[in-house]
């Protein structure tokens, strides 16, 4: 069953599914959050379209403004996961 993406405005790539989550359109269960996570490890936009060649280099490019325009919340939702990946991790032992 395809994901229902709502567009976003400002942002003709991008849109937000059910739960808010800010997507690709064209890859709705590519999440924003995700190319924020390599472009703050520092990888360029080309690193990224190399390690995802399916993505377009504007969707990038937009992911990355979006990202840069509300930074605050999405680190904190980086952080937010790390903390939860830590956890598991620290019970598998």
């Amino acid at each position: 069953m395809p994901l229902e993406v709502t567009p976003l405005p400002g942002y003709l790539l991008l849109g937000r599914t059910p739960d808010q989550t800010v997507v690709l359109q064209s890859c709705p269960r590519f999440r924003v959050l995700d190319i924020a996570c390599d472009y703050s490890c520092e990888y360029t936009p080309e690193d990224i379209m190399a390690q995802y060649p399916f993505l377009s280099l504007a969707e990038i490019h937009q992911a990355i403004a979006f990202y840069l325009g509300h930074r605050r919340e999405i680190d904190a939702e980086i952080e937010r996961l790390k903390a939860r990946w830590q956890a598991l991790a620290s019970r598998r032992g």
